[in-house]
């Protein structure tokens, strides 16, 4: 019994020894990661929040689709497009009434939908797995909103405006030609009425780096 035992543990232990020798290849050292001029990078990041406090409660999610091309070392340029929802529901704990031809309005639920297109500006910093990178993507935005009241007709009323998001992020490259990120991303549209001009949020997404031809 004592010897099968020690065998066993024998067998194990290079095994162990293999897999964290595997890690700390994985994390430790560069890799040609397709960021190179020529380079293609096509992918998105996405965003989600469910908000349950006290008064109105819904979803607010957000979707970036994007394509760029390498200009230069760890540099792309490129197009996006910005895809938002979200929608809010009255509890009746107050925080939803409008003002209407002077007379106040309970609010049952609100929605916006917004798209939009813009430049897609990144930077990557370094050349090892884990790599940060900025990101910039001036552009504009279209809003639709949708406004249902307890006691009279729903209204409607959309406007364009001019928008721009970015912020840092930090990009894990699985493969030499995909990658894993997180972006801390800031959006400012220059005037969007009944909502908050500026948001931030945490997105995640994946991306895929084509190599040139």
């Amino acid at each position: 019994m004592f010897t099968h035992k020690s065998i066993r543990k024998g067998r194990a232990l290079p095994v162990v020894k293999s897999c964290l020798f595997a890690l700390l290849g994985l994390t430790a050292f560069p890799l040609a990661a397709q960021t190179t001029k020529g380079s293609w990078l096509i992918g998105g990041n996405a965003y989600a929040r469910y908000e349950a406090d006290a008064g109105p409660k819904g979803w607010n999610t957000n979707m970036n689709p994007t394509a760029g091309y390498f200009l230069g070392k760890n540099f792309a340029l490129g197009l996006g497009v910005p895809l938002s929802f979200s929608s809010r529901k009255n509890t009746g704990n107050g925080g939803m009434i409008a003002l209407i031809n002077g007379q106040q309005v309970e609010i049952s639920r609100t929605a916006q939908l917004e798209t939009g297109l813009a430049l897609l500006i990144r930077g990557y910093i370094g050349g090892g797995r884990f790599r940060p990178f900025l990101q910039a993507q001036p552009g504009f935005s279209r809003q639709v909103f949708k406004t249902e009241f307890r006691t009279i007709p729903e209204r409607r009323y959309s406007q364009t405006n001019a928008a721009i998001s970015g912020g840092p992020g930090l990009a894990y490259f699985i493969t030499d030609h995909v990658g894993v990120e997180a972006l801390l991303n800031a959006v400012y549209n220059d005037d969007v009425r009944n909502f908050p001009p500026t948001s931030i949020g945490l997105y995640f997404g994946l991306q895929f780096y084509l190599p040139k031809k």
